[in-house]
């Protein structure tokens, strides 16, 4: 017998939706909730820093969250570009810059993660760089 994966996230026929805002904000708390519980995390020596631009980018971040989380959805993909000049730039997942800001219509500031690596710095969307190759 097959079991079901329910989540608070995910649609159902014939089921009451909750405000957009009230879904967003839930898994907003459970970023930070996450968030929180990677402080816990010992890592390595060599490991020299981590960027979470959930933290950093959280403006942007913010914003795309409750503009396109904010409904029930019948699929959802989880990840992010772990690339240096998509969402460590933007806060967005699988953000490249020029979409991000032309295409989903977020801008904004982003600060810069508190230990940055010299070759690929935070710029947010001032970053020229791409994560398309040509």
């Amino acid at each position: 017998m097959e079991s079901e994966v329910v989540s608070s996230y995910f649609s159902r026929e014939n089921e009451n939706q909750r405000a957009s805002n009230e879904i967003s904000d839930d898994f907003l708390h459970l970023v930070d909730e996450l968030n929180n519980s990677l402080e816990n995390i010992k890592l390595p020596r060599a490991i020299e820093c981590i960027y979470n631009p959930t933290l950093y980018a959280r403006q942007t971040f913010e914003i795309y969250i409750r503009k396109y989380c904010n409904t029930k959805k019948d699929i959802m993909y989880f990840g992010m570009n772990p690339g240096p000049w998509g969402m460590s730039q933007t806060g967005v997942p699988f953000g490249e810059i020029k979409s991000v800001r032309d295409w989903l219509g977020i801008d904004g500031p982003v600060n810069k993660p508190l230990n940055e690596i010299k070759n690929r710095p935070v710029q947010g969307f001032q970053c020229t760089r791409t994560e398309v190759c040509d």
